[in-house]
């Protein structure tokens, strides 16, 4: 059994002292495993895998592509964000329950119309030092 191949897609770094500094994307091979690759790196870089919950809602949306950002600032590692990017299966509301955050449905809505956005194009689930989050992306 091969270890896929991820390679690195962007280096990013801030022009301004703000954290995070730097960060560097990966994108993850496509294919059924792409969100299990993807939350592999929050278990290597130690941070808690999500609970069965929204690992279930994670691995089910069936994402057609997706990344992993890592930020750092000046005292390491500052975030690690896994982005689904089409998926066949919107879970977000899900996601919002099992890391018992309000899901802003109104707010996102609002962001629909104002960009002419049809759809949600892809969403985030990132972990930080004070937390685990979900985002939804639009693209025209």
């Amino acid at each position: 059994n091969e270890t896929p191949q991820v390679p690195v897609t962007c280096i990013t770094g801030s022009l301004l002292p703000m954290e995070p500094e730097l960060g560097i994307e990966f994108e993850l091979p496509s294919g059924p495993n792409l969100a299990i690759h993807g939350l592999l790196f929050f278990k290597t870089l130690s941070f808690a895998m999500p609970a069965d919950d929204v690992l279930h809602a994670i691995v089910s949306s069936r994402p057609w592509g997706g990344c992993v950002q890592i930020a750092f600032g000046p005292h390491g590692l500052r975030r690690v964000g896994l982005r689904l990017l089409r998926p066949e299966s919107w879970r977000v509301d899900e996601l919002a329950q099992g890391l018992n955050k309000d899901n802003r449905k109104k707010d996102i809505a609002r962001c629909s119309k104002a960009l002419a956005a049809s759809q949600h194009r892809f969403f985030e689930y990132a972990a930080e030092g004070d937390g685990y989050s979900v985002s939804v992306g639009y693209c025209r």
